[in-house]
């Protein structure tokens, strides 16, 4: 049995995330002004954009977080959990805004601002004034307590305790099953989408890091993977008394329809037969593929590791525990090089034919893994630069097979799968 290992909180690149970092959190309403981040036009004679606070307030969906909680759907949602309302509740508020304690909340902080600046940048209290005064250094701001967006592994940690969960705030099964939507995140998918309020240029790789598609996909995956491995090891998975949080697991294990008979065992979950519930295994196969661009013998272990998990969850709790770690302990070492190192074009080829072909092979027949598997197909061939015309009209068709859950058809993305192979060329 492998060595039970104590489940991480916080972020061991980044310490406490925002909502946890005990500082005055001062609203976004303080970083507004035209001469701040408020602009209409980017700023041309300064290394930041100046148009942060614009871009956020018109086009980034965190600004509206708050406001979904006031919809017809919202306000369902929290009747059938027993609320009062979603927009007064913590367990809407802790992801739908910047939901820090009452004396942490600055005189121009509103919470109906949504997932506001510091909601990822921090609390802002010791270095709101500091800063932006010259010869103020990137690293003297997190001192202040200045979040370090800029880390990918920080990064993920922060997008994942929404977009995920940690242990005391998830969308768990009861949640869902009220009515919320199913949670899916990659990380390079999602900072293009929020939209990026940043450039990645010479004068933000001197003050802060290097950062590129790639590097975002492949750090992402392997935090991403680690932190649900995590969860597998927290309260969620062993202190539910009749079984685990269902959440956990693969939504559809379950939500498959009776008429579908053609159930048949995926080469990682060979030890489950059928009607039995699976782990949710999207991220933990992603993070193979990325594992084994660094450490091929690694990722081979990981896959194992993957086949052990499923079987632990066939035994009994402590079995699940025990490998979960086993996998946290083998994914932490390397995603300070999937953040740091830049992944060679073979090894991006290499990644991108290793996902294909878990596809073929039927490894993501599920929903959730498929979703992963065509975001990260979308992200790899873009950074390659090389899809033709057809291979960009297969990505498209890759998206419309995963759409919609409830019309997803495994066997066409399988088609979509190698008809790209054939046009990539990979064998």
């Amino acid at each position: 049995m492998l060595t039970l290992f104590a489940f991480a909180g916080s972020s061991d690149a980044a310490g406490p995330l925002p909502q946890d970092d005990g500082l005055q959190h001062m609203g976004p309403a303080t970083c507004a002004s035209t001469v701040c981040h408020g602009r209409v036009l980017e700023a041309g004679e300064s290394n930041v954009l100046l148009n942060e606070y614009r871009t956020w307030s018109k086009h980034d969906r965190h600004s509206g977080a708050y406001l979904t909680l006031l919809n017809d759907e919202s306000l369902a949602i929290a009747g059938k959990l027993g609320l009062e309302n979603a927009h007064e509740a913590d367990i809407c508020l802790d992801c739908h805004a910047d939901n820090v304690a009452p004396d942490k909340r600055g005189m121009r902080f509103h919470i109906d601002d949504g997932v506001g600046c510091e909601a990822c940048h921090g609390g802002a209290e010791r270095w709101l004034t500091s800063h932006a005064t010259e010869g103020a250094t990137h690293q003297q701001n997190i001192e202040a307590g200045l979040y370090p967006t800029d880390d990918l592994r920080a990064r993920g940690e922060l997008c994942l305790s929404c977009h995920l969960g940690t242990s005391d705030k998830f969308a768990t099964h009861r949640i869902m099953g009220a009515g919320h939507p199913r949670l899916a995140f990659e990380m390079d998918t999602f900072t293009i989408r929020e939209p990026e309020h940043y450039r990645v240029d010479d004068d933000y790789r001197q003050r802060k890091s290097d950062e590129s598609a790639t590097r975002r996909w492949a750090a992402g995956a392997l935090v991403t993977a680690r932190r649900y491995a995590e969860l597998l090891q927290g309260k969620l998975f062993t202190d539910h008394p009749l079984y685990p949080e269902i959440g956990l697991f693969d939504c559809h294990s379950c939500h498959d329809s009776f008429k579908d008979l053609g159930w048949k065992a995926q080469p990682s979950t060979a030890s489950l037969g059928p009607g039995q519930v699976r782990l949710n295994d999207s991220s933990l196969l992603i993070a193979m593929v990325v594992l084994s661009q660094f450490d091929e013998a690694k990722g081979s272990e990981l896959y194992s590791l993957i086949q052990a998990l499923h079987d632990a969850s066939g035994r009994d709790r402590q079995s699940v525990v025990a490998v979960s770690g086993g996998i946290a302990e083998l994914l932490k070492p390397y995603e300070s090089k999937a953040a740091e190192q830049q992944l060679a074009p073979d090894k991006l080829r290499a990644a991108r034919s290793g996902i294909l072909k878990l596809g073929e092979q039927g490894e993501f027949v599920d929903y959730v893994g498929a979703e992963q598997a065509v975001m990260s197909i979308d992200v790899l061939s873009y950074a390659l630069g090389d899809p033709s015309p057809d291979a960009k009209s297969t990505l498209s068709r890759m998206f419309q097979v995963v759409d919609d859950d409830d019309g997803y058809v495994p066997s066409r993305l399988v088609q979509e799968f190698r008809a790209f192979k054939a046009l990539a060329g990979v064998q």
